[in-house]
């Protein structure tokens, strides 16, 4: 999947200023800054503040209108692709790091449940009021300042600060703007471990028993709970995950499809190309080659 570097380097929208260490970035972008197309799963948390104008987005095959006031959260993995955008849209844009957050025990467990709690909702948008919105848009500008400003001993826990702040209002406002599916709180922990999980491992493990295994629980039981929280199987994230590095080593490598289908373990050649056929509808070689027109 695609790191917040190689984000950078591949799409335009954040100027390179707005990046601190290439962990957290966070900027103001207009419509005539983004191109519309797919963008492949990031190993990322986003969340997408929209100010002005609108924007549509398809997001793991579901697609949805964000207006002035909407929040879209984002969670690592999924495949996302820019629809259209009206003439006058603008918004603020935060991105954190994945590992950033997992190997930071500030960020982790707010950062976590407020990205998972709405981006496996079947429309992962939270209507903001004004109020919240504009909240909100004054913490991603100050995340902005401070990766704008000369760096100090206390940037780091300046940025860390600002966001947690900025999650923790958006927890504090989900009871009221997200429809409540009443999960347990030991069923969402499940399936947050699991996408944790998932991005850690996909290349080496594809079955379902590891990551049953791993989370000390039956196939049956991972699979429900999965199904229950996300609409999908454990499956299609793994699927989803390793489509997503198969375009990202397409696109940014000279690896031959032989080299990825091992990197990718897979048994050979064949079986890596059927795969990539199912999931994005052509072979990868023929892929690659449309990336390079």
């Amino acid at each position: 999947m695609l790191t917040l570097r190689q984000m950078r380097q591949l799409y335009s929208g954040l100027h390179p200023e707005e990046y601190w260490e290439d962990l957290i970035c966070c900027g103001h972008i207009f419509g005539c800054d983004i191109e519309t197309g797919n963008l492949e799963g990031f190993s990322l948390f986003s969340f997408l503040l929209i100010c002005r104008g609108s924007v549509s987005i398809k997001y793991s095959d579901r697609q949805f209108t964000l207006n002035a006031g909407d929040l879209h959260v984002y969670a690592p993995g999924i495949p996302t692709e820019i629809v259209h955008m009206s003439d006058d849209y603008e918004a603020w844009n935060l991105n954190i790091d994945e590992q950033m957050v997992y190997h930071t025990p500030q960020l982790e467990h707010v950062v976590k449940v407020a990205c998972f709690t709405v981006s496996q909702h079947p429309c992962p948008v939270l209507n903001l009021s004004g109020e919240i919105a504009e909240r909100i848009r004054l913490l991603m500008v100050l995340v902005h300042e401070h990766i704008l400003a000369k760096p100090t001993t206390y940037t780091k826990e300046l940025l860390l600060t600002a966001i947690r702040l900025m999650c923790v209002e958006l927890l504090n406002t989900q009871d009221n703007v997200v429809v409540k599916n009443h999960y347990s709180e030991r069923h969402e922990k499940i399936f947050a471990d699991f996408l944790q999980l998932v991005s850690q491992h996909f290349v080496k493990y594809h079955n379902l028993a590891f990551y049953a295994g791993h989370l000390n629980m039956t196939t049956t039981y991972l699979s429900r709970i999965v199904k229950q929280m996300s609409g999908h199987t454990v499956q299609h994230f793994i699927s989803q995950a390793l489509a997503s590095e198969a375009t990202v080593l397409l696109k940014t490598t000279s690896m031959s499809i032989m080299e990825i289908a091992l990197r990718l373990n897979f048994a050979d050649q064949a079986s890596f190309t059927k795969f990539f056929i199912r999931m994005k509808g052509m072979p990868p070689k023929a892929f690659r080659k449309e990336g390079k027109l």
